[in-house]
């Protein structure tokens, strides 16, 4: 089975894939239009292609996931991948079968309509009558039950919050009042009810010449320690500025909101579609898994250092990496009375619940004021 790998219109490499579709062989065209993923590692091979399509395409493990593939009649996420083309809503690379005459024009999502019955069945809403054309949802990302849907205003990814306190969506919402008090580029969310359920809302962010490029796709071949300043030293060979007080940015708000999911698909960089320029950091998204959003009430411990991501362990390792001179934390006050007022809206999440998540998330903050105390104090 022989396939192309495009950017656009243009080849970037031949692919052929054995039954199972594993790459057995390629030929590149043309590096340059090469995902990122693949064209910075040193020695490309067969394992190369397959990584990339592993990280790309929707996990087997998502919910609902084996209804959809009895649906589009295939056997696994890989074949259900190939089958959509591979293509996504965050950036422009696609594959087709090396006869296929299809154009980027005639098949992306960002130009043409695309079927939502794959999201529909994702997100538990059932089967429609609609026909199975292609979907994005091949490639959506993380765990949480999620679809895509295009709107007249543009394309809006919606996500489900997990059963047992529904929080996630309402941590969005929080998450999106620290950062917009200490003026941190992010995307914004709402909160939708469907059949009484809560799903976080955020318009897609990119315009039509813009992409998402995971960091995934640079640290994956950082094989040391120090990830965080190579990292920086990898998008200033790219142009990009300010990377370090982004960094520190976000690694500050998930401090605060104890995010255990940053992994390196859940922030990014910014590339224009035409000049393939990075333009710099993506405003921060996806901070469902924070504010203790899976633990029942006799298991939140604010004194219990919260595992981190991406760059060390834990929170309290990794804030030591952050210039906390970035920010003022006083514009953090009062912050009690909205995480207040926002969770009551969710009759999941009891008194006792709100109460302890905002004493959390209070005395985060104040660790926050004392350390930035403790490092002018040094700097005197």
């Amino acid at each position: 089975m022989n396939y192309l790998l495009l950017y656009e219109n243009n080849i970037a490499s031949e692919l052929q894939f054995d039954e199972n579709y594993n790459v057995v062989q390629f030929i590149i065209h043309n590096k340059y239009y090469l995902p990122p993923y693949i064209a910075i590692e040193e020695n490309i091979d067969n394992t190369s292609f397959d990584n990339w399509i592993k990280h790309r395409k929707i996990s087997s493990a998502r919910e609902n996931i084996q209804e959809v593939l009895e649906e589009y009649n295939v056997e696994n996420t890989k074949e259900l991948f190939i089958k959509n083309y591979g293509l996504s809503l965050t950036d422009h690379y696609w594959i087709k079968p090396l006869n296929d005459s299809k154009k980027w024009k005639d098949i992306n999502f960002f130009e043409n309509d695309f079927s939502t019955k794959m999201g529909d069945i994702l997100i538990g809403n059932g089967f429609s009558s609609e026909e199975t054309e292609i979907s994005p949802e091949s490639t959506s990302g993380g765990m949480l039950p999620k679809k895509w849907d295009k709107k007249e205003d543009g394309i809006y990814l919606i996500r489900k919050s997990n059963k047992a306190f529904a929080q996630e969506s309402f941590n969005e919402i929080i998450a999106n009042e620290i950062m917009s008090r200490l003026n941190i580029n992010n995307v914004k969310y709402k909160i939708e009810w469907q059949n009484n359920k809560p799903f976080s809302v955020c318009k897609n962010f990119l315009n039509k010449d813009q992409e998402l490029i995971h960091a995934n796709d640079f640290v994956h071949v950082i094989n040391y320690d120090d990830k965080y300043n190579n990292l920086i030293k990898i998008c200033k060979n790219k142009n990009m500025h300010n990377i370090k007080r982004n960094l520190d940015e976000m690694l500050i708000v998930d401090y605060i909101i104890g995010n255990t999911d940053r992994h390196s698909s859940n922030y990014g960089f910014i590339r224009n579609t035409k000049t393939l320029q990075y333009e710099g950091f993506a405003p921060i998204y996806d901070n469902g898994s924070s504010l203790w959003h899976n633990k029942h009430e006799i298991d939140i411990n604010i004194l219990h250092n919260i595992t981190s991501k991406p760059f060390k362990p834990y929170h309290n390792e990794q804030i030591k990496l952050v210039d906390l001179n970035i920010f003022d934390s006083n514009k953090l006050d009062n912050l009690s009375d909205f995480i207040n007022d926002t969770f009551k809206a969710n009759d999941r999440i009891t008194e006792k619940r709100r109460n302890l998540i905002i004493y959390g998330v209070m005395y985060k903050i104040d660790q926050l004021k004392k350390l930035q105390e403790i490092n002018n104090f040094i700097k005197e």
